[in-house]
């Protein structure tokens, strides 16, 4: 399913991109530092590069180097650590934060993505209607605080800051309605009711959940209160010279309106009904920025 859809809008994509004039790229080694996550990216198996960050690789790295990109997979911390050291490293899946631009130049967003809802089962969204604020959002405190249902929280996890601060008192010490967790995503405990809900991105409502064998259209994201708003998703680069060549020509590649469409789409693949209409929904508040 990945590789066709992929493949297809890598193919828009380059199209647009060859529709902006750029100058012949240049002859240098760029490593590109990705997250071995799924469906953001997949290092091996059937649908070997065809994740979401694959795409993007795909559509930017030939208008910046004229070389094969050189691509490593890694978690979250051992992106960090690489990128710390001097070299001709960058990384599409880190969100800026202060203690990362002190290191890091970051590009012009190429998406904005949703930010961490609650994942649950279709079937249960009923029980969650009395949390939910008049614009449809949970009110994770409310949710937390009545303690009637329970939470599987990945406790070595930031949710950031706003959903951390909540969270924050049910961690200090043990709470009956918070199920620690140490992986990703925990479907399995959805369906056999050890768990109510989960906090993630959206695309671990989608590919993860099919991957335990549960479809698409029974799980359902919801947007939390505490979340904040949309998140800018971008290239980023160790901070140095030759870091600030590469995001220079990288904001130059993404002022193409069509090419960044085509990122989007790839993006919505990945979610559910429900999460595409929270992006819009945030979209149309943040006044219409894409």
């Amino acid at each position: 399913m990945a590789h066709s859809f992929t493949t297809k809008l890598g193919t828009a994509a380059m199209a647009a991109l060859s529709a902006t004039v750029m100058a012949a790229p240049a002859n240098i080694q760029l490593t590109w530092l990705q997250l071995d996550t799924a469906p953001l990216s997949f290092s091996s198996g059937p649908d070997a590069g065809q994740g979401y960050l694959d795409l993007v690789l795909k559509t930017l790295h030939p208008a910046l180097s004229s070389l094969p990109p050189h691509v490593v997979y890694g978690n979250v911390p051992r992106v960090e650590h690489e990128l710390q050291k001097p070299g001709n490293s960058c990384t599409l899946g880190l969100l800026p934060t202060p203690e990362r631009q002190r290191y890091l130049l970051f590009s012009r967003p190429y998406l904005r993505m949703l930010p961490i809802g609650l994942i649950t089962l279709k079937k249960r969204l009923p029980a969650f209607s009395p949390y939910q604020s008049a614009q449809g959002q949970v009110v994770l405190a409310r949710l937390l605080q009545d303690g009637k249902l329970q939470a599987g929280i990945n406790l070595s996890r930031s949710y950031g800051s706003g959903i951390n601060n909540v969270l924050a008192p049910y961690l200090q010490q043990p709470a009956a309605n918070i199920v620690p967790l140490s992986g990703l995503t925990h479907f399995h405990m959805l369906q056999y009711q050890r768990i109510d809900y989960l906090l993630g991105y959206p695309f671990e409502e989608t590919y993860p959940a099919e991957h335990d064998g549960i479809a698409r259209q029974d799980t359902a994201f919801l947007p939390l209160q505490e979340a904040g708003g949309l998140l800018p998703a971008s290239v980023a680069c160790h901070k140095s010279l030759f870091g600030r060549q590469i995001i220079g020509q990288v904001n130059q590649v993404l002022a193409s309106a069509a090419l960044r469409q085509q990122l989007r789409s790839a993006y919505e693949h990945w979610l559910s009904p429900a999460a595409i209409a929270s992006l819009h929904d945030l979209e149309q508040r943040e006044g219409g920025k894409r």
